[in-house]
């Protein structure tokens, strides 16, 4: 047998003993981030375009289940977390509208109104689905109510509000 022959084992064996330890090394190595909407994450690989710390976990080897525990309180923290980020979020976004934002929500809003007023008076039926998603005209005492509530809103709303 020629020595290459004897060296391709060997070096097979080397390099899969290289590869276990570097994958070993590895998996102690995580990283900490924090996205826009303020979210935490933990992986073993950073994001391109994001800051991470790099977390070295000890070497020392653990139990699977002490490991799972750790693991699975951790997730609980941090999904506990996430949703209060969420909700304050939500909340904070909710109470952000600008002035401009407002006015034009208003003025689409007016312009449905018109177009609403404007059906309910010229249409001698107008129908409308209910709950159950089935139709049903209106009563002619049902379509003045409406017609006057859509011009009370329009009248008290809309003043301001120019339509195209």
């Amino acid at each position: 047998m020629s020595q290459t022959g004897l060296l391709r084992p060997s070096l097979i064996t080397l390099l899969g003993a290289a590869f276990i330890c570097l994958s070993s090394a590895q998996a102690n190595t995580f990283y900490k981030w924090v996205d826009a909407e303020g979210v935490t994450h933990y992986g073993t690989k950073p994001p391109e375009e994001q800051d991470a710390t790099k977390i070295q976990t000890s070497g020392q080897a653990a139990s699977d289940a002490a490991r799972g525990e750790a693991v699975s309180e951790t997730l609980k923290k941090n999904t506990e977390a996430q949703t209060k980020a969420r909700q304050q979020k939500i909340e904070a976004d909710g109470k952000a509208k600008t002035n401009s934002e407002l006015a034009e929500e208003l003025k689409k809003n007016c312009e449905q109104a018109k177009k609403n007023a404007a059906t309910l008076s010229t249409s001698p039926r107008v129908r409308e689905k209910d709950a159950e998603g089935n139709f049903r005209y209106l009563a002619p005492e049902e379509q003045q109510k409406r017609i006057n509530e859509t011009q009370e809103y329009i009248s008290s709303n809309c003043g301001d509000v120019n339509s195209n």
